[in-house]
Formats: structure tokens, C-alpha cells, sequence
């Protein structure tokens, strides 16, 4: 299942983001300043957009996996996101990222009008 930043515990988010392996291809690990910085991003992004990397759970246990969302490119004319996640490293190789990234690209292109979608990491 998909939540709101706003709506989880911050403690999920300073385990996800200061983990070494899980942000070791965006910049990371990051401290309690930056992890509150990029949740003030989310809530930016929601708040103009509609949109952020969602918190994910596990739907039999309510475990947090991580996090698999959009974020609004604005060097394109078109309606176009990135799409990205990250996870726990305990949730690496279950196939996790694929089946939220599936649901998040249909709600892009279903819900959200997305003419086109980039993944990268940044």
C-alpha cells in the first residue's frame, strides 16, 4: 500500500535514508538535516503537484519497504516525471521496486495525464 510522507512515522525515513547501500547512488548516507530537508521536498512537491515518492508498505504486514514515486520534470514541454524509488535494503530482490513502480507508472499515465516518464537517479 501507498501513503503520504505526512502521514508516517519520520523514523522510517531517517532509517531509509541513512542507510549507506540504499543511498549510495543519490548522494547519501544523509543526517537528520538532510532527511528533513528531502521530506520538506515531498511535502513541497505534493502540496504543488499532487505527486511524491509515496512511502510504501507490505500489505500482509504493514512493514515499510521504502518509498516509489513521481517527481515533475521541468526541463520538457511536455507532462513529463521522473519515476524512482528506493528501499530497504531487507526488501532488495523480492521484486518490491517492480511491482510499485508498476502501479505508479499507471497512475502517471492513467490518473496524471503524464505524456512521458524518465527514470534516472539523482
Amino acid at each position: 500500500r501507498f501513503a503520504w510522507w505526512e502521514d508516517v512515522d519520520q523514523a522510517l525515513a531517517r532509517a531509509l535514508y541513512s542507510n549507506v547501500k540504499v543511498t549510495e547512488l543519490i548522494g547519501g548516507p544523509f543526517d537528520d538535516a538532510q532527511i528533513a530537508g528531502r521530506l520538506a521536498e515531498q511535502r513541497r512537491t505534493r502540496s504543488e503537484h499532487g505527486i511524491q515518492y509515496w512511502p510504501i508498505f507490505l500489505s500482509e504486514t504493514n512493514s515499510f519497504v521504502g518509498c516509489c514515486g513521481l517527481r515533475p520534470r521541468t526541463d520538457t514541454p511536455q507532462r513529463t516525471f521522473e519515476i524512482g524509488f528506493h528501499l530497504a535494503q531487507e526488501h532488495w530482490g523480492k521484486r518490491l521496486a517492480a511491482e510499485a513502480a508498476t502501479s505508479v507508472i499507471s497512475h502517471a499515465f492513467g490518473s496524471l495525464g503524464a505524456d512521458a516518464l524518465f527514470a534516472g537517479h539523482r
